[in-house]
């Protein structure tokens, strides 16, 4: 959503993210979905300042024991990763 003075919000949800965790026995990786909600800013037409907020909740495992992806909620009580990022863009 564009607002004024340049200023937008954004928001945006992921139905599909992945993790691997490398290990020399074998890996370890999870799936589960993304939200991300951002504010951004451009102070010329062509250049932007942008912090976003990303929510990653994690809902499958394989933790290498030969049965594919399991539920997390049998191994784990959860798994959760929040990042917070700045970012400038340029359009090409």
């Amino acid at each position: 959503v564009n607002l004024i003075l340049g200023l937008r919000l954004f928001a945006g949800y992921g139905f599909n993210n992945e993790l691997t965790l490398k290990k020399t026995a074998g890996d370890v990786s999870a799936k589960g979905t993304y939200t991300k909600a951002g504010i951004g800013i451009s102070p010329i037409p062509f250049l932007s300042f942008n912090l976003e907020y990303i929510m990653s909740k994690y809902s499958k495992v394989n933790i290498g024991t030969g049965k594919g992806l399991e539920e997390l909620a049998t191994n784990y009580k959860s798994f959760d990763n929040n990042t917070l990022m700045a970012t400038v863009s340029i359009p090409l």
